[in-house]
């Protein structure tokens, strides 16, 4: 089988030997980009992943309106006009033609716009329209793909050879007709330069276009066949400032070392997609778009793998790719969309030529447009290329490195309501069984969280002054337990999901690998690790959200989505059972494991944030602690039986006697005004602890008595109707 060996050495290939006289189909090809087998690179916090999720449609078949081989460069999409909502330019052989209709998939009218220029000058053989900009002196300036075919060799079996630059051409009604302004970008090195002898394909050219973010300038992308300095055909930009005046010739300068300082004609330039192994890959066809979704740009383009497909009759990089930029010049996540072969090649499965088209106003999803032919050429049993699509979408992932230290994206949080909560000493639970906190230096706890669409984060920060797992249960030595219940609507549910980590492992330590939660959980579904602090321990966590169910229920991670949870840091001081419990919930209670209904309720946000909202969704039951760092005089405790007290009530103090400290523990059935005061045994007032409106809860508040002396006080509390009183003692 004929395999074109001109794709060798060529960046633009003209195949006209293979159509009817008058048409011209083309090829533009490069290198690829360094990075194309490597991992993907962070932006900022994010990874950034293109999917086609939809099976290959044709659009328009070879000979449809009486065109072949095309679409010749990726589409432009241009601004409606009357009758004709959508409309776009497509190339078809050596000419470019405007599709209109009222979708991509219903075009009714297409009209030739932009045809090769006479002999003599720099677009004798193709003009291919790349890009479109509107300038606001209401014209639209096209950049074009300009061939000279004139006195040049040809490639083997007589295809022209040719000398490409990038033109301009104005309208101005909207598309339906052009003058040309002549060249704006051309190769630094002249169609007659003595390294090009032999060479078919020279210059520079497939253009698009776009402008900057901040609209100060219009960004010209092109590909260049010089191969000055052996460094083969790759992608270049140059930019107008177009702040002030329209993009005409002579105000586009070349990205050269750094730069925007060489001239559009003529001047050096430096390549923004770079070289694999020198000569070896071809990368070229580029297309450029910018999505509010990602807030980035997009460059799609085509990669030839010549070397891998020549010598060793194999695909290589050759395919459709993806990368992202910032600031429109840096390029990351070179990423394959599409493995395959990428040029023109006799009796071979193709695709190039790609392009994308929003069909969202968050400009996260689209279609994929290009360039497709199952069998290619011109004959019996090949088909010119002809368009196709397929739905694209793109999805941002955060990069997160899961390896014990605190990522980047946390910083962005400030509290509870994006992700970041404190669990201080007084957030205890269960004081009755002595699981009490003494201060943040016995135990506390700060917590980082996050969400995309795969995977739930966390990171936290333990402040403990003793790291121990002595315990033979894994809740009753140092760890993180978090409950989850996916869907919070059933009242009656007595069973959540459980994530645990401990602080030291139990590999080592405990016996057997079953107490901790994670380790039942597949490999490819988690990622955790530890760290010992100077002051306590650090955890760090992903899990992937399929594997977080629970009696059928799966969490929806998707904005405006809730699940119910609770997080608690368990405290051993090196004894056989827990010493504390620090809890985030809507009522604090060791109970959460087995009652969904004291489980608080987190919501997914914006910008993969997570809301913590201490109020459980089935009850409206809501836990008033402020998990913001900031200090609190009371905690609800729950109870073991209800959530919500049944009566008011007063208990006595503990311990009593004391000295100096006890703490009181009251209930409070509804919602009302508590007065809580000291008095001496003289009945006199020594201070009120409390006195303000509280809801429904158990409380407690603790009473320093420094500085009193020894004896009998009484401690009186009013909740609305209810009243009462209890002795104490202060030994001396």
């Amino acid at each position: 089988m004929y395999k074109a060996k001109i794709i060798t050495w060529i960046c633009f290939t003209s195949i006209s030997m293979f159509l009817p006289i008058g048409s011209l189909a083309h090829t533009k090809l490069g290198i690829s980009a360094e990075n194309h087998k490597t991992n993907k690179i962070a932006s900022d916090y994010f990874n950034i992943k293109a999917d086609l999720i939809s099976e290959i449609s044709t659009l328009y078949p070879d000979n449809a309106f009486g065109l072949r081989f095309f679409p010749d460069l990726a589409v432009t999409v241009i601004n409606s006009r009357n009758g004709y909502p959508f409309r776009m330019f497509v190339v078809a052989g050596v000419t470019t033609y405007l599709f209109e209709g009222d979708s991509i998939n219903a075009i009714t009218h297409v009209t030739q716009v932009l045809s090769p220029g006479n002999p003599g000058e720099f677009d004798n053989g193709y003009a291919g329209i790349g890009g479109v900009y509107y300038h606001s002196d209401g014209k639209m300036y096209a950049l074009y793909h300009g061939e000279d075919q004139e006195d040049l060799p040809d490639f083997p079996d007589g295809i022209n050879g040719f000398y490409a630059s990038v033109g301009l051409a104005i309208s101005e009604d909207n598309g339906l007709s052009f003058t040309k302004a002549g060249p704006v970008i051309t190769c630094q090195k002249d169609k007659y330069w003595e390294s090009f002898p032999g060479q078919p394909d020279r210059g520079s050219g497939a253009p698009c276009c776009i402008k900057s973010k901040d609209g100060k300038y219009l960004y010209a992308y092109y590909g260049d066949a010089s191969r000055v300095d052996w460094r083969g055909v790759q992608i270049f930009m140059a930019r107008a400032d177009i702040s002030s005046s329209p993009p005409l010739p002579g105000n586009f300068y070349k990205y050269y070392n750094g730069s925007f300082s060489q001239p559009g004609i003529g001047g050096l330039d430096s390549p923004i997609i770079t070289v694999i192994d020198k000569n070896y890959a071809s990368s070229g066809n580029p297309f450029v778009i910018y999505s509010d979704y990602l807030e980035k740009y997009i460059m799609l383009y085509d990669v030839d793998d010549w070397y891998a497909r020549e010598n060793d009759d194999d695909i290589g990089y050759s395919g459709n790719y993806v990368a992202y930029s910032e600031d429109g010049i840096n390029w990351f996540n070179h990423d394959n969309l599409i493995a395959g072969i990428a040029a023109p090649i006799v009796g071979e499965t193709m695709s190039w030529h790609p392009a994308v088209i929003w069909d969202d106003s968050n400009e996260q999803t689209g279609l994929f447009v290009y360039a497709y032919s199952s069998s290619w050429g011109l004959g019996p049993g090949l088909i010119p290329h002809y368009m196709v699509s397929q739905k694209i979408k793109f999805e941002k992932y955060l990069f997160m490195n899961i390896n014990g230290e605190k990522d980047p994206f946390y910083d962005s949080l400030s509290g509870p309501d994006d992700g970041y909560l404190q669990l201080r000493y007084f957030t205890y639970t269960q004081p009755q069984l002595s699981r009490i906190s003494d201060s943040d230096d016995d135990l506390s706890a700060k917590i980082w969280t996050a969400w995309d669409n795969e995977w739930f984060y966390l990171y936290e920060e333990v402040t403990d002054d003793t790291v121990a797992a002595t315990a033979s249960q894994v809740w009753d030595n140092d760890a993180l337990e978090i409950k989850i219940d996916p869907i919070p609507d059933d009242s009656t549910e007595t069973s959540t999901f459980e994530l645990r980590l401990t602080a030291l492992g139990d590999a080592d330590v405990l016996p057997g690998e079953l107490t901790e939660s994670l380790n039942n959980i597949p490999n490819s579904m988690k990622k955790y690790a530890r760290k010992i602090t100077s002051d306590g321990y650090a955890l760090e966590m992903a899990v992937k959200w399929s594997v977080i169910t629970n009696n059928g229920e799966f969490i929806v991670p998707a904005e405006g989505e809730i699940f119910g949870a609770t997080l608690q840091n368990h405290d051993n001081d090196g004894e056989t059972s827990r010493h504390a419990t620090v809890q985030w919930g809507a009522v604090m209670s060791d109970m959460v494991w087995n009652t969904p209904k004291y489980l608080g309720t987190i919501k997914f946000l914006v910008d993969h944030k997570l809301q913590f909202i201490p109020t459980n969704s089935m009850t409206g039951v809501t836990n008033p602690i402020p998990y913001d760092g900031s200090d609190y005089h009371r905690v609800s405790v729950g109870s073991d039986a209800f959530a919500v007290p049944l009566k008011f009530n007063l208990q006595q103090n503990y311990p009593n006697p004391f000295n100096p400290e006890t703490t009181i523990r009251f209930d409070v059935k509804e919602p009302c005004q508590v007065v809580l005061r000291v008095y001496n045994l003289m009945g006199q007032k020594v201070i009120d602890l409390v006195n303000e409106d509280y809801q429904p809860g158990a409380y407690e508040v603790k009473f320093d008595a420094a500085g009193l002396s020894s004896g009998i006080y009484f401690f009186r509390i009013q909740m609305g109707s209810f009243n009462a009183v209890k002795k104490m003692v202060v030994l001396g």
